[in-house]
């Protein structure tokens, strides 16, 4: 049953108020745009650049409208690096059937020279979320969740990446995540970031064919019940995270 517009965004659990999430919250995008719209950051002011003419779902969002991608030359594109020490990145994302291969969902990353940092793709062949990051910006390394997660279904990733203690976390829907220490993340890559794809110079590569809603960045590093919060039992939890 799709899900009605009029529905109000569901509020924080109490273990974790409004307050709580929005500290140190640099961008957070709602995606409830028009077709070829900028996305406009409902938190600060980085709104997002749109690309090839990405359009709106107003029926298929995870809270009310979101952004659609053609899997042909469209993406979203910030101004700003939005790059941090410690920092967070988190939202929800519903590839769909007929998506071209391995679609970046989210990334700062770029296939030219030595511009990778960091990008969340989703394997075709097995169904799951993977998090690639670079320590040099030329060699990758993976974290693949141990969930899978079907075509065509909404699905809540969490990325934590803390260069301070030089840990890597990536966690989809419920999971308790995956993560690695002892690890670097390149720190000065000029990688632009962006939604729905990703780049090689200024190629599009890695088409996204499908929905991508509610997406934040804090910089800061989110507790376990922050993210949980934001997952709210699969319901999601918007911006500004009250009722």
């Amino acid at each position: 049953m799709k899900r009605s517009l009029l529905r109000p965004a569901a509020t924080a659990t109490p273990e974790v108020n409004g307050s709580s999430l929005t500290a140190k919250l640099e961008a957070y995008w709602r995606m409830e745009e028009a077709d070829s719209q900028s996305r406009l950051d409902s938190a600060a002011s980085h709104d997002l650049t749109q690309v090839g003419g990405v359009t709106q779902d107003a029926v298929n969002g995870k809270i009310n409208n979101c952004a659609k991608f053609s899997g042909v030359n469209q993406y979203l594109k910030s101004a700003a690096l939005l790059d941090f020490t410690d920092f967070t990145a988190a939202g929800w994302a519903r590839v769909t059937t007929g998506t071209p291969s391995f679609p970046d969902i989210i990334a700062r990353w770029n296939d030219f020279g030595d511009q990778k940092a960091w990008t969340v793709e989703y394997g075709t062949s097995d169904n799951k979320f993977k998090l690639f990051h670079s320590e040099n910006g030329l060699s990758a390394n993976s974290l693949a969740t141990v969930v899978t997660t079907a075509l065509d279904t909404w699905a809540f990733f969490g990325i934590r990446i803390s260069r301070t203690n030089r840990t890597v976390d990536f966690r989809v829907n419920a999971s308790d995540g995956v993560q690695v220490t002892s690890r670097d993340v390149k720190n000065d890559s000029l990688a632009a970031l962006t939604i729905g794809a990703s780049l090689s110079n200024l190629d599009v590569v890695r088409d996204l064919k499908g929905l991508v809603d509610e997406i934040g960045i804090w910089s800061r590093i989110l507790t376990n019940a922050e993210l949980t919060a934001l997952y709210n039992a699969g319901d999601g939890l918007a911006y500004p995270f009250t009722a």
